[in-house]
């Protein structure tokens, strides 16, 4: 089984890959393009679009923002190049304001915070101003990083209009189609391999099935020859039997052989498929006998009182497997019946002979009766009545019934089982 499996799978890869080889390499040279395209854009920033849009509005205003910083440096620090200003800058102001201040302060201590903030406001406009001098010393702008700026951006929309509306989008596809990529070169890679690997695993398999396909001929025989011996003894004296072994369209778990049980219960009638030919009684004794015979083979054939390995199946159901018999017959399955009760752990037996109702370890009797319903008194249901004859006395009334005493009981019939 573990060698069909491992075949069955591998053929099956290589089946699908003979299939499908030249639209998988039509996918593999596809997304090779497109990962090269992506790759050559070298995109780990799902937001740098953004940033470059910024960066590129700053650059297409830089005269605007070069005039505003310079105007409001102005207006902080003054120019140091005039001669005269119309208007102190604010540095300046805040500075007279500061000394003016001053002299107030010892004859009137609540000056003191108004200095304090004052100061603050100094600390802050300088800083104020060392900024807007930073971002004006940053507006040199070179018209090649316009255009790479440009560029960059086209580039990273054209991947936005195939892959998704979002840098981060495209990422993401991109780390989805290097995945497919590398399961799709690991499928198609080396099919010489998978070949010849298939080959060998072929050839270990008709090794196998061939083996197996001979001991199932050897022992369908066996079986046979056991099988006939016991039908025959079972009351179907020209029961013939036989085990037709075919060969399938292709090898299963199972193996490569279609097993076919042949049947015949009269003289003069051809075999025929067992499932179709024999009745409900006749299967039964048939399952009977092919059970018996299992087991002896099972048991390397030693008799059936010394057998202690366990059947595989732990209940066996028997319904009418007595039916049209009689005498040594009827004994005959009665006994086949105990046997194998002593190795399986439950036989049930439907029957209506005494003699296989006194083989059983335990007797149970099916009675049918009919009674009112609760919902409608005038409407009568059906019911079956399961009662356990435990003891002796209550099985023997039921077993003289069955032999045919007069109203189920009579001392004849009492004798005969007592």
């Amino acid at each position: 089984e573990r060698t069909f499996l491992q075949w069955s799978e591998l053929k099956q890869t290589v089946e699908t890959w003979q299939q499908q080889s030249q639209r998988h390499q039509q996918r593999i040279h596809l997304l090779e393009m497109q990962i090269e395209e992506l790759h050559a854009l070298e995109l780990t920033d799902a937001t740098e679009d953004e940033t470059l849009r910024a960066e590129l509005l700053r650059l297409n205003q830089a005269d605007e923002l070069r005039t505003a910083y310079t105007e409001a440096l102005f207006y902080i620090e003054g120019d140091n190049n005039a001669n005269e200003t119309t208007l102190l800058p604010l540095l300046d102001s805040l500075n007279k304001t500061k000394k003016a201040l001053y002299t107030a302060v010892k004859a009137e201590p609540r000056v003191t915070p108004l200095l304090e903030t004052i100061e603050g406001m100094q600390a802050e406009l300088k800083e104020i101003s060392y900024q807007l001098g930073n971002l004006e010393a940053d507006l040199v702008v070179h018209p090649q990083r316009q255009t790479d700026v440009m560029v960059r951006l086209e580039k990273l929309d054209k991947m936005k209009r195939l892959y998704g509306p979002s840098l981060q989008a495209v990422i993401d596809h991109q780390q989805a189609m290097e995945k497919e990529l590398d399961d799709l070169s690991v499928f198609s890679q080396d099919p010489e391999r998978l070949l010849a690997q298939l080959q060998s695993l072929e050839a270990q398999l008709h090794t196998l099935l061939t083996e197996l396909t001979a001991s199932r001929t050897a022992l369908a025989k066996t079986l046979t020859t056991q099988l006939q011996s016991l039908l025959q003894a079972l009351a179907m004296p020209h029961a013939r039997f036989d085990i037709e072994i075919t060969k399938t369209e292709a090898p299963t778990q199972e193996g490569a052989d279609i097993i076919t049980f042949q049947f015949s219960a009269n003289p003069g009638e051809a075999l025929k498929p067992l499932a179709k030919v024999a009745s409900g009684g006749e299967l039964s004794r048939v399952l009977l006998a092919l059970t018996v015979a299992a087991m002896q083979f099972t048991h390397n054939h030693k008799p059936l009182k010394q057998q202690k390995t366990a059947l595989p199946a732990k209940l066996f159901v028997f319904d009418e497997i007595d039916t049209g018999t009689s005498g040594q017959a009827t004994k005959t399955i009665a006994q086949q019946l105990q046997r194998l009760a002593g190795i399986a752990q439950q036989v049930v037996a439907i029957s209506h002979q005494p003699v296989v109702a006194a083989a059983a370890t335990t007797c149970l009797e099916v009675e049918k009766t009919s009674k009112p319903t609760p919902e409608n008194p005038t409407q009568m249901r059906s019911f079956s009545i399961v009662k356990v004859l435990q003891h002796p006395t209550e099985r023997l009334p039921i077993i003289s019934r069955l032999a045919g005493g007069e109203n189920g009981q009579t001392e004849a019939s009492y004798r005969d089982w007592e």
